[in-house]
């Protein structure tokens, strides 16, 4: 699926270019982002991949500059599939803004861009869990025949902390005011301390519970506009 997603990208752009126009400047820019998980949040959301983005940004970028600017707000959201292997359902979403700065290539309306974000994140276990509860006592000295019956319920995953990332790819103007673009995300989140208040079942990674990072690949299309 990412590689069809990657090649409808360059195929895309390269059409594109045989009807691509230079315009006016369009600062405002509107973006809803299909995501493609990766890593730990693949697992997190129990092997689904798609997840949704929306942005609202404001680019600072002559066409002319070589160097440019932008900044954005964003939301996105990740609703997970029944994971097997934790016996537990979870969602998550997270709200932020960013700043990056892009490049001038060659080729007209192509800039290659790379950043930081800033965003809070708020996940939650939707489904009560047999396994996780039985970690959770192993990990607080229960004998593991009264463990077994251990069950946690559904509850938030508390992170009060706003937590950096990073993003870097590709956008190109496709044409007139619509653009699209392309990029790899990856963020920090739950990485579990005794100040978080975060529920603990291992001193060890529990893979897609116990300190996710997510990470995933974005493709974009966005909407450019001069004003409100």
């Amino acid at each position: 699926m990412i590689k069809n997603a990657i090649t409808l990208f360059v195929l895309g752009t390269a059409s594109a270019g045989l009807v691509a126009q230079e315009s006016e400047a369009t600062p405002f820019y509107l973006g809803f982002t299909v995501g493609f998980s990766q890593a730990d949040l693949r697992y997190y959301q129990g092997g689904k991949v798609n997840g949704q983005i929306y942005e609202l940004g404001y680019d600072f970028t002559k066409p002319e500059n070589f160097t440019g600017i932008r900044i954005y707000g964003r939301y996105s959201r990740w609703t997970g599939d029944y994971s097997e292997s934790l016996d537990v359902t979870q969602d998550l979403i997270s709200y932020g803004a960013g700043m990056e700065f892009t490049f001038q290539t060659p080729v007209q309306n192509l800039r290659p861009y790379v950043g930081v974000t800033f965003a809070y994140w708020d996940g939650k276990r939707v489904s009560d869990s047999n396994y996780l509860g039985y970690l959770q006592a192993i990990y607080e000295g229960v004998p593991e025949a009264i463990a077994k019956d251990r069950v946690m319920l559904a509850g938030p995953h508390r992170e009060g902390n706003g937590k950096l990332g990073f993003r870097f790819g590709v956008s190109y103007i496709a044409y007139k005011n619509i653009g699209v673009s392309l990029d790899y995300n990856v963020s920090q989140w739950l990485n579990e301390n005794s100040e978080t208040g975060n529920v603990h079942v291992s001193d060890y990674p529990v893979k897609g519970f116990n300190r996710v990072n997510p990470t995933w690949i974005g493709l974009t299309v966005k909407y450019h506009f001069s004003y409100f």
